[in-house]
């Protein structure tokens, strides 16, 4: 349900005691619209309405408190906006009114503002908003305990939903699975942006869920990690997102864990890589040494033999550096998934 203030057609003729005339005029105004645009519904602040809805809407605002508890909300432009529009400024607060702890006007409003939040909720998340999700958690829900956990369901989807995606994404980033896929497709939902809105929400509720997503962050970074070499280094900011994410300090143990062994795992290929090239330079020197310089000096042997016409010069290095394995451009760390009964947190 989308609220619609009666002061965006009313004007200034909303006030109490509502003007009856006028409203009965704005009344045929919207529906002569309505039949004018040849549709099933009109717009008006952005939402559509149709017939039916404008018809219970007038019948309800000349009913006991209605017009009353409307104008609150008019005179409050921070829930008006939120209403209206699913957004609120960081920092902006709903005036402190006597109303608002009305359980009769939190049981009419209680739709209107659970349509908004999760509205904005889904906004938070597709723009990494983490502000906007503070400023909201931060005022006062007006909504019945119903239709709060109706809410908190509706945000446990999403993250759910992503969660196994990261489970999906690891099982194609294995070895053995035919190819990857796209990194874009699970970056959004990890970055820090994203994390950021996440953290926002209250750990009574959400921080097991929490733990579950930190640690199922941890598939899609192993998955990158062992197969694609470029971007490995998304993969320690991801671990560190997590650790941060996390509730449970079992569970940024445990992820801690991972994020070391990959450091350790970089820190070794790039040693080896040092080792690679100064081997090069060597052997660079070492031929341009026997070109120019005094063959004696050189670490591989020269032998010249003389003809008539041409010198010729036969050179013989040393074998190249080898790792323990013997294949040094093939080396690819391989880190392995972290074991199920690892993801249980208490």
């Amino acid at each position: 349900m989308h609220y619609l203030s009666p002061a965006s057609f009313l004007g200034d003729h909303f006030q109490l005691p509502l003007d009856a005339r006028a409203l009965q005029r704005e009344r045929k105004r919207l529906l002569a619209d309505l039949e004018l645009t040849g549709g099933d519904s009109i717009e008006l602040q952005g939402r559509h309405f149709t017939k039916n809805q404008l018809l219970a809407y007038f019948d309800e605002l000349q009913q006991g408190n209605i017009a009353s508890w409307h104008l609150a909300i008019a005179e409050d432009p921070v829930l008006l906006r939120f209403l209206q529009d699913a957004t609120i400024r960081p920092g902006a607060d709903f005036k402190d009114t006597a109303v608002y702890t009305d359980p009769a006007f939190i049981h009419w409003l209680s739709p209107y503002f659970s349509s908004a939040f999760t509205d904005a909720v889904t906004a938070c998340f597709e723009m990494g908003d983490a502000a906007r999700m503070r400023a909201m958690l931060d005022n006062k829900l007006l909504m019945t305990a119903d239709h709060e956990e109706q809410c908190w369901l509706f945000i446990a989807g999403i993250l759910e939903k992503n969660i196994a995606l990261f489970d999906h994404y690891h099982t194609r980033g294995q070895k053995t699975a035919p190819a990857m896929m796209p990194i874009t497709q699970i970056s959004a939902f990890i970055g820090h942006g994203y994390i950021e809105v996440i953290r926002q929400l209250p750990d009574h509720r959400f921080g097991r869920l929490k733990d579950s997503y930190a640690f199922n962050m941890q598939h899609p970074a192993i998955a990158v990690f062992n197969r694609d070499l470029r971007n490995r280094p998304l993969t320690v900011i991801w671990l560190e997102e997590a650790i941060s994410l996390a509730v449970s300090p079992n569970a940024k143990a445990v992820i801690r864990a991972k994020l070391e062994e990959f450091n350790q795992l970089m820190r070794k290929r790039k040693r080896r890589q040092y080792f690679r090239y100064a081997w090069i330079a060597m052997v660079v020197l070492g031929l341009i040494s026997g070109i120019f310089g005094d063959p004696s000096s050189n670490p591989g042997e020269f032998f010249f033999q003389k003809t008539p016409t041409d010198p010729v010069r036969t050179v013989t290095l040393p074998d190249p550096m080898t790792d323990t394995t013997g294949h040094l451009d093939s080396y690819t760390p391989e880190v392995h998934a972290p074991g199920k009964d690892s993801a249980r947190h208490p």
